[in-house]
Parts: structure tokens; C-alpha cells; sequence
């Protein structure tokens, strides 16, 4: 791909030597860390000199094959240079192998000409054509890219055949999300087997799933078809970056978690957890719509409870429903049910809701977001909810007020003096479990969430918790056994008669 130590037409002697020095020892540097002849000549060519946890990756992406390595992550603080060893690797494997396609996946921060610069900037020595959403090689293959706001923005790429997934900020994505699209990778070409590199900081909704499945198989020397490659801002000797960007940038932030996750790369943080959630205590062993299982012990949702949903509307992005059960006196929400998807009409979402409902569960309110109410100007337009009424499903604006919102969940999240938190959900609600435990609090404004993160469902519950309020007194839930109902039921006419 390129010749080492090509000379410079009409060199300076002493200059000359100095180069040709620097090369030789560039290229020592590169074979004592064994990589490949082809790989040090482009490597050359692209006037590319790789730090210590750029060359720990390069060398990873050799061990690709069948039966062998197949996804490889670059994680650590912020400033490492893992994105740029990606796309350089990238561009290697597309002009060693003919007819590669390969999906370079990124989030939508940046504006598409400062992605472009990034490209042009990594891929300047190199001979290819960068265009507005792909990058083309003499050989027919392909980088192309993509961007998504959320988590559920992927999808849009599911179908298509890849050789190589790229994913920048891999936390910012979700599990399903991430396998659904595993099953793109199915374009293999001659020699080359189809595989997954990806980079991130700790931290953002899929911490959990990316710590299980990179991290802690890395930790404990179990690793099989996945790499994980530690990077540290100091790894960078590119001008600005290193000390100089760990000192100016990182080491100032104020907020403690955002410098457990950027400038130390801790993953043994939850991260500056919006809420103190924790999916043993807080999520149910077994639950349906009328009781659940926690504790090993049986409780039912009988006349004492009041249901009502709670939506966040989306139609690009995703929406969510939630069918939540109130029992105002032992301060206790159980939620049972989620719906979540997106792009869907609004009359495929009020259908999903119904056919979800049965008759029994006589939802009392649904409470949405109060933009979706909003009067237009125009009195030919209508809004959200008045869609939704249109099909069938009337709505009822929710509160607004987003740190009132999360003080609530907060208190509900605390025990009772039954010894169970004030929310359980059951297992099934994926999303709101997920979102309760990744969140993070807003960097700017700790007394609300990072409204950057996937946070449908947190809303929806929001919403569905507009009425409620902690009672003054609470009151002991017991379990509700099968010979006990009986005076469970007159237990609960009397307290109405003599209320």
C-alpha cells in the first residue's frame, strides 16, 4: 500500500537522515508489536503513529475470525483517540478486501460538516472519496454513515448487509437494539469475516449491558469472541490532546460523575445515578395486571387500588404507555404493563393500548404529556390528544413540572412500613427498569435527569404519577392470601363507611 522510507525529491542530507531514522524506528516499533507487513505499509501511507491502546486494538482486530474474536470494544476516558484508530482500521480492512460494506455508527451531537472534517482529517493520505453520508475506495467498498438521537433511531439501518458495525458511544445504545442489528452482519467477501468494533466512556443507558458483556469478561480473563481494550486520555500525544486536554477540559469539571466517567473512566460507578434504584428491591419476582410476587410473598391488586396509564407520545422516536396501579393509602405504585415502540401512528398506538387492556383493569385517567394537549393557533389543526380521541383513547394532561416529577419517584422509591419500596414493577416493563437504573442526573441541574439519555418511559411514569400524593399516614400492606380475602373485602367497606 505504500513504500517505507520513500525518499523527498531533493532532500536536505541532515533532514533526510533524520527521517529516515524516525521511520526506521517507526516501523520497528510496529513490527516488535506484530502487526502485519501490509498493515505497517498503510499505516505509512495514511502518516498514521498509533499510541500504546490504539495499537493494543489494531492488534486485537488480527485475531478476527471464524469461531475466533468477533466484537472488539475501545473504551476508557474521554480524548484516547478510540474513534480515530476505528475509522483508520476501518479504511485499512476496506482497501485489503474488495467490496467491503461497512456502517460507521455515531450520535447526532455534531453537525454533518464537522463529521465530514473528522473524515477528511483521518482519511487525508488516504485514497478514497468522502462524500456527505459515505465514504467510496477505488475497490467498490464502502464506509457509510449513519447518526441516531436515540437508542431506537438504529433500527432504521436494520436490514442492511454489512461486513463491519462501527459503533461511537456504544452506552448510548440498548441491548436489543445492538443484537437486533448483529443479525446485518452477513456480508462476508473473500478472506474477510464479518465483525463489530466499537468505542465508549462508561456511563448512559446501555452501562449495564456493555459492563456485562465487555468489561467483566476482560476483568476476570474469560474473554472469547469479545476484546475490550482499555484507552487513557494521556494514551494521546496528538497536539491538544493528552495532559494538555486531561488539564483543560476534563479536570474541570465540576460535577463528580461526569468526572468518574470522562476523566477517570470508572465503570464501577452507577454513573451519577438519577435515582437510587435497584432491580432486586424494586422490580417484582413474578406480576400481571391484577397481583405480584415479591419477597416471596403474594400480593393482590384488589378495590383498594385505582388504575390509570401514563404515555409519552413519540412517532419518529419511541413511545411508551405504562397501565400503573395506585394505592393511595399504603403510598404504593405497582406497575405492571409497558408498551414501547416506535414509529408507529397514532392509531397503531391507541390499538396496541386497547387490545393490551381488558375489560377488568377499568383504567380510570391516562395521563400524557401536556404538549400533546397544547392548543394550536390554526383552528384547522389538532393536536395529539385530540388524535388519540379520535380512536377512541381520551387523555388527560399530565403535569408539566419535571423536578416535581422525579422528587416523587425519589420518595416512592423509599421503603414502607412494610418493608417494600414505594414502586415495584414487574419484570416485563424492560424499559422503565432499564431507564430508572441508567439514568443520570443533568449535568447542569442535579435536581432533574440528563434529558439527553433514552428517558420515554421515566416520562410516562412521570405523567401516570400526575395525582399522585404520598398519604400523611401509611398504612401496612399485608399480603393477600387466598383465605384471607374475606376480610380483606370488609376491611374495605368499613374503612369507606366510616372514612
Amino acid at each position: 500500500m505504500g513504500q517505507r522510507g520513500r525518499p523527498r525529491k531533493n532532500p536536505e542530507p541532515q533532514q533526510d537522515s533524520l527521517e529516515q531514522e524516525a521511520i526506521r524506528t517507526y516501523i520497528a516499533y510496529l513490527v516488535q508489536a506484530g502487526l502485519p507487513d501490509d498493515m505497517i505499509d498503510f499505516f505509512l501511507q495514511a502518516q498514521y503513529v498509533p499510541n500504546k491502546s490504539q495499537l493494543a486494538f489494531h492488534r486485537a482486530t488480527l485475531e478476527c475470525g471464524p469461531g475466533k474474536v468477533q466484537e472488539i470494544l475501545m473504551e476508557g476516558p474521554k480524548g484516547g483517540g478510540k474513534s480515530h484508530a476505528e475509522l483508520i482500521q476501518a479504511a485499512y480492512e476496506c482497501l485489503k478486501y474488495p467490496g467491503i460494506r461497512c456502517l460507521f455508527m455515531r450520535k447526532q451531537k455534531a453537525s454533518a460538516s464537522e463529521h465530514l472534517n473528522e473524515l477528511a482529517t483521518a482519511f487525508r493520505h488516504i485514497p478514497c472519496n468522502i462524500g456527505k453520508k459515505e465514504v467510496t475506495f477505488p475497490n467498490g467498498s464502502i464506509i457509510q454513515v449513519g447518526g441516531y438521537n436515540t437508542s431506537g433511531d438504529i433500527i432504521k439501518y436494520n436490514g442492511e448487509n454489512h461486513s463491519l458495525l462501527i459503533y461511537d458511544e456504544l452506552t448510548m445504545i440498548k441491548q436489543e437494539d445492538y443484537e437486533a442489528m448483529w443479525g446485518n452482519l452477513r456480508l462476508a467477501v473473500a478472506g474477510y469475516y464479518p465483525r463489530m468494533y466499537a468505542s465508549t466512556n462508561p456511563g448512559g443507558i446501555g452501562h449495564q449491558w456493555v459492563k456485562k458483556k465487555f468489561i467483566e469478561p476482560w476483568r476476570s480473563g474469560t474473554e472469547t469472541d469479545t476484546r475490550s481494550i482499555h484507552s487513557e486520555t494521556t494514551d494521546n500525544n496528538a497536539p491538544g490532546m493528552g495532559e494538555d486536554y486531561k488539564r483543560d477540559k476534563l479536570e474541570k469539571y465540576s460535577s463528580e460523575h461526569l468526572r468518574e466517567r470522562f476523566l477517570k473512566g470508572n465503570w464501577d460507578i452507577n454513573d451519577g445515578a438519577a435515582f437510587k434504584f435497584n432491580r432486586k428491591k424494586h422490580v417484582a419476582e413474578s406480576g400481571s395486571a391484577f397481583a405480584f410476587d415479591i419477597n416471596g410473598k403474594h400480593y393482590v391488586i384488589d378495590d383498594n387500588w385505582i388504575r390509570v396509564g401514563g404515555i409519552d407520545y413519540g412517532s419518529r422516536k419511541p413511545y411508551c404507555h405504562l397501565w400503573i396501579a395506585i394505592n393511595q393509602n399504603y403510598g404504593r405504585v405497582y406497575v405492571y404493563r409497558e408498551d414501547y415502540a416506535a414509529r408507529l401512528s397514532v392509531k397503531q398506538q391507541v390499538t396496541r393500548i386497547t387490545q393490551k387492556t381488558s375489560d377488568e383493569e377499568d383504567i380510570l385517567v391516562t395521563f400524557c404529556d401536556p404538549a400533546m394537549a397544547r392548543e394550536y393557533e390554526s383552528d384547522l389543526s389538532t393536536n395529539a390528544a385530540d388524535e388519540y380521541a379520535q380512536y377512541g383513547l381520551v387523555l388527560t394532561p399530565g403535569t408539566r413540572w419535571r423536578k416535581a416529577g422525579k422528587i416523587k419517584i425519589d420518595n416512592l422509591l423509599e421503603d414502607r412500613p412494610d418493608g417494600l419500596p414505594g414502586i415495584i414493577i414487574a419484570p416485563g416493563c424492560e424499559h422503565l427498569i432499564g431507564q430508572l437504573d441508567t439514568l443520570t442526573t443533568d449535568p447542569n441541574d442535579p435536581e432533574d435527569v440528563n434529558t439527553d439519555e433514552e428517558d420515554h418511559a421515566y416520562d410516562a411514569l412521570r405523567y401516570g404519577l400526575s395525582r399522585f400524593k404520598e398519604p400523611a399516614v401509611y398504612e401496612d400492606q399485608r399480603p393477600s392470601q387466598y383465605e384471607e380475602e374475606e376480610e380483606v373485602s370488609h376491611y374495605s367497606i368499613m374503612r369507606m363507611l366510616f372514612a
